[in-house]
């Protein structure tokens, strides 16, 4: 498991998202070659990691991106739902674990 994460004050596990804007409602960012060559969806740890990440991410698309808090439970169950991991990436975009259902 990951270093730990941030917790609400009812116990649940919280990371931050990037989340891109669209026509059909706001998706989770999904990048792909890193984990196993796979598609995975990254979550940091705090804000300050994910902004620091955001800023390195290429957007050659130019697509409205923006940091979201989410339950680590929830982004795990949507992330699945499209066929995605999720994965705990530091601000230098390195992969530091896959998270789960146990978070």
């Amino acid at each position: 498991m990951p270093e730990k994460l941030e917790r609400s004050a009812d116990g649940r596990a919280w990371v931050w998202v990037v989340v891109i804007a669209g026509a059909k409602g706001d998706e989770l960012l999904a990048l792909s070659g890193q984990a196993g060559g796979k598609s995975f969806v990254p979550a940091f740890r705090t804000k300050d990691e994910g902004l620091l990440a955001l800023g390195r991410l290429a957007n050659p698309q130019n697509q409205s991106r923006e940091l979201q808090a989410m339950a680590a439970v929830e982004v795990v169950r949507l992330a699945r739902e499209s066929g995605f991991k999720v994965w705990l990436v530091d601000r230098e975009g390195r992969l530091q674990g896959e998270l789960d259902e146990s978070v």
